[in-house]
C-alpha cells in the first residue's frame, strides 16, 4: 500500500475490516470460528496475521473468500 508513507504510518489512522460473509464487515482485531485475526502496519504495507485463538496448533484458513476493507484517515497531528 504505497499510500502508507513513513509520515502517514506515524501520524495517520488505519481502520481494517474483513468480510467473512458477503457484505458483513467486522473490524480487526477479531476472533472468527476460533481463528484470531490481527494486523500491523509498516510503511508501504499492512500485514494481516492469523493464528488459532488458543495459540496452539496449525491454522487452517477458511476455505471461503475473505474480503478486506482498509480505511486510511489523515491526521493533522
Amino acid at each position: 500500500m504505497p499510500e502508507i508513507s513513513d509520515t502517514f504510518n506515524a501520524r495517520g489512522g488505519i481502520l481494517t475490516y474483513l468480510a467473512f460473509e458477503p457484505r458483513t464487515y467486522e473490524q480487526l482485531p477479531q476472533v472468527y470460528n476460533g481463528i484470531s485475526y490481527t494486523w500491523i502496519s509498516r510503511p508501504g504495507e499492512i500485514v494481516i496475521e492469523i493464528e488459532n485463538s488458543d495459540g496452539l496448533g496449525t491454522v487452517i484458513p477458511p476455505s471461503a473468500m475473505i474480503t478486506a476493507k482498509i480505511i486510511l484517515v489523515e491526521s493533522d497531528y
